[in-house]
């Protein structure tokens, strides 16, 4: 009898095992897996408020911003502060020129982008690491208007991005920003008019053998420290020098969400950089301190005004107010100093040669709209 009912057993187990199995399971680890990753977005943005609280800032969903990774909004690379300092001392230092804007340095707040309004317009790198190129070009543009008295100007990001698409292979992939003003100081840049941004060419277009309208003259590191951020003064200084300063800081969650407010977190897992933008200004006393008075010792006693190049919907209108030792922001921090393009033949009719009226005309062009910018 037992041994007709191990029989039975043993067949009844060989017969289970030719079923085909059921894989009806499949779908329902899939469906786990889109549940796992709608829980981690609910994470990341449950986290991101939390932090928010602790910084006195509003976060928010942004269309083209925090619907992308990181490393198509974040691209500049991190490089330590040995490398940092090897690159200083092959560099300028900030030597004051005009003791009227270095006073400028010692008010309670300052902001470029209320004088420099519509002259100044925040850019979008789209899906592409190529923020070390754009602060570049923002620091390039600010110093234009900013001695152009508030003149548009409009130097073409695109024409530096194919630049460095021949150095690097792909300037999407991130880099560091004294590679483009490097480039503007030799090469310089067109109007974004002829060449536009455009991703989906990015080697184009060619070295132009024209002059361009706008190009560096010089570029330099803030401060003559070995430390990786330079003071607050020094970075006051520069930026009331030359309408801002091209630097870096860590972009995370936190920051991609950003909406308004104090934004006063450490939003990184390793004390690094990750992403460039340019401060334009900077606020002592800004409003909320009055109301919380903890918050001034917490930001390192106030604000920069920084532009980022993630379009107008981030932010206040593409800025960021962000605590002075928040980030490690001002990391790396590069002043940019622009040729002042030359007047075009409608604002001043080139000379003929050898007409010494015309030529005198010419020369007393420059002096009344450029002297201040000449060489002594």
């Amino acid at each position: 009898m037992r041994q007709t009912l191990f029989r039975l057993l043993l067949l009844v187990g060989f017969l289970v095992a030719l079923v085909p199995a059921d894989t009806s399971a499949q779908p329902v680890k899939v469906g786990e897996e889109l549940q796992k990753a709608n829980l981690q977005k609910a994470q990341v943005k449950a986290e991101a408020s939390k932090i928010a609280k602790r910084g006195n800032f509003k976060v928010k969903q942004i269309p083209g911003v925090t619907d992308r990774p990181l490393k198509q909004l974040a691209g500049t690379r991190s490089i330590s502060v040995a490398e940092l300092q090897e690159k200083k001392n092959k560099a300028k230092s900030l030597q004051p020129t005009r003791a009227a804007v270095t006073t400028a340095s010692t008010e309670p707040s300052f902001n470029w982008s209320e004088s420099l309004g519509s002259a100044f317009p925040v850019q979008n790198q789209l899906q592409c690491g190529s923020c070390w190129i754009f602060s570049a070009i923002s620091g390039l543009n600010a110093n234009i208007v900013f001695k152009n008295k508030n003149a548009p100007a409009d130097p073409s990001e695109q024409y530096v991005l194919a630049g460095m698409f021949r150095e690097t292979g792909n300037p999407c992939s991130g880099g560091w920003p004294d590679q483009p003003l490097k480039f503007l100081k030799v090469n310089g840049t067109f109007s974004r008019k002829l060449f536009p941004y455009d991703l989906s060419n990015q080697s184009q277009p060619a070295l132009q053998t024209d002059e361009p309208p706008f190009k560096a003259l010089d570029w330099g590191y803030v401060g003559n420290g070995d430390a990786g951020i330079p003071s607050k003064e020094e970075l006051k200084q520069a930026i009331a020098m030359h309408g801002s300063v091209v630097t870096t800081v860590w972009a995370g969650e936190a920051f991609k969400h950003y909406e308004k407010g104090i934004f006063g977190t450490d939003d990184f897992t390793k004390n690094e950089i990750n992403h460039a933008i340019t401060l334009i200004g900077w606020d002592d006393n800004p409003d909320e301190f009055t109301s919380d008075p903890a918050l001034k010792q917490g930001t390192g006693g106030g604000v920069w005004i920084l532009r980022n190049s993630w379009g107008t919907d981030w932010g206040v209108n593409g800025n960021m107010r962000i605590a002075y030792i928040t980030s490690n922001i001002g990391y790396g921090a590069m002043w940019v100093d622009a040729k002042v393009p030359i007047p075009d033949d409608k604002q001043c009719p080139a000379p003929s040669q050898g007409n010494q009226q015309e030529i005198e005309k010419r020369i007393q062009f420059y002096e009344k709209n450029y002297k201040q910018y000449l060489p002594k």
